[in-house]
Parts: structure tokens; C-alpha cells; sequence
């Protein structure tokens, strides 16, 4: 399937800074958990881009309906990606300046905020999907990632889970070794 996204296009073009070696990448898979990229091209605009990314969205559906599977609109979301400059030598997501946006920046958010993603369903139907903000952590593989890179969202899950697997462990009565074994197995192996 993954080979059948490329072949229809879809994807990123990630650039090493240093060879200018490029690939192409069509996402990121694992089981049935799987990310899918699209980007813009220099001759694109929001709104081509949103088509491309719907198309893929569609031909990744179609081919999982082919092999039997299907996508769940409850599972599924999409994010916008659009980077600007931050005018210190870094880049910032739109979605996350302090300051008020420009009218032509607010006219922009609209813009996107008016791009909604179906995913298709198996009687020739399509369900809308969630649209995540940048800072909007999701859980994928176990991990809570968000789109600007911040991990908050994991430290918090991993602190409850530390915080939870203490209180347990206090207030049983489970001999030392016991205990190790908890720690081991189950605690350190879930972080």
C-alpha cells in the first residue's frame, strides 16, 4: 500500500541539508496505526495542497477497502502544517503566535479553517474527520506527540502513570522482590 501511495504521488520530499540527498516519504506505518504526509509543492497553494492530501487521504482508504480493512472516522484527524518564519531564525506555526493575527493572517486561518478531510467509508459514503490544532497531542504508538514537537502532553501521561503505580505499590502489601519485579515489568516497561 505504501508502495501504491508513491506510485500515485503522495507524499513529503525531505531534503538532508547537508548532501541535498532527497527521498520521498509517504508517511509513517506500523500495524494499523499510520500516519500519512502530503506537502505542498513550490507551485502550490493551500488549497492544492488540501486537494493532494485528500486525494491521498482517499486512495489510502480505497486501497485498505481493496485488502479488506477500512478506516475509522472515530481514529482518524488531520493537521495542517504551516510553518512561518519567526524572524529570530526559527520557524512557528501561525496557530501559536501570542500576538494578534494581521487581518490578511486571520483571513489566511479562515481559509483553513474552511478545509475540512473526509475519510471514505465502504458504501461509496465519506465521514468527516477531526481537525487538530498544532498544540493538540494525540496518541500514536503509545507516544503523545504533537505536530510543534513538545512532548508536555507525555511527561503528563508518564508522570499520572508513575503517580499511580506509587500509590499502588504504598498502599499493597507485597514482598520486596515483588516489587522489583512490578517495577520492572510493568512500570518501567509502559514508560
Amino acid at each position: 500500500m505504501i508502495n501504491a501511495q508513491h506510485s500515485k504521488g503522495h507524499g513529503v520530499d525531505v531534503v538532508c541539508p547537508i548532501t541535498m540527498k532527497k527521498i520521498r516519504q509517504v508517511g509513517i506505518a506500523y500495524v494499523d496505526d499510520t500516519n500519512l504526509w502530503d506537502g505542498m509543492a513550490e507551485d502550490d497553494d493551500v488549497d492544492s495542497a488540501a486537494f493532494k492530501s485528500q486525494a491521498g487521504i482517499n486512495d489510502w482508504g480505497g486501497f485498505l477497502q481493496a485488502s479488506g480493512g477500512a478506516l475509522n472516522p472515530g481514529k482518524c484527524s488531520a493537521t495542517i502544517h504551516n510553518l512561518e518564519p519567526d524572524g529570530k531564525g526559527g520557524w512557528i506555526y501561525p496557530d501559536q503566535k501570542k500576538e494578534e493575527p494581521s487581518r490578511e493572517e486571520e483571513a489566511e486561518w479562515e481559509e483553513l479553517d474552511d478545509l475540512p478531510f473526509f475519510v471514505p467509508q465502504g458504501d461509496n459514503d465519506a465521514a468527516q474527520i477531526t481537525r487538530l490544532s498544532t498544540d493538540h497531542a494525540v496518541e500514536n504508538l503509545g507516544l503523545y506527540t504533537r505536530p510543534d514537537g513538545k512532548s508536555d502532553n507525555h511527561f503528563e501521561q508518564m508522570r499520572e502513570r508513575v503517580t499511580t503505580w506509587t500509590a499502588q505499590i504504598k498502599s499493597g502489601t507485597i514482598p520486596t522482590r515483588s516489587v522489583w519485579m512490578s517495577y520492572t515489568h510493568q512500570l518501567w516497561a509502559g514508560l
